[in-house]
């Protein structure tokens, strides 16, 4: 009976290890997903020309979202071409 006692504070003991550092891995999650500050970035100093390649074959259900998307971008129209 004394090996079975002994058996069973081991694995008490390392059940409250696991769970210690579980909460210390949770804690530490939350604590960098709050505190987290996103830094604004400076607006560019020159703006590129670019040119949008849309595939789109079988996409006769998301294609008018995605042009509508892609007119109601806050980039100069002419600054792109589709």
């Amino acid at each position: 009976m004394k090996f079975l006692e002994q058996f069973t504070l081991i694995t008490d003991i390392i059940f409250g290890l696991m769970i210690l550092l579980y909460l210390y891995q949770i804690v530490y999650i939350a604590v960098s997903m709050f505190k987290r500050k996103v830094p604004k970035l400076p607006d560019a100093k020159k703006n590129h020309r670019y040119a949008i390649f849309i595939s789109a074959r079988n996409e006769k259900g998301v294609i008018g979202e995605l042009l509508d998307s892609l007119r109601n971008q806050t980039y100069p129209d002419e600054m792109y071409d589709m």
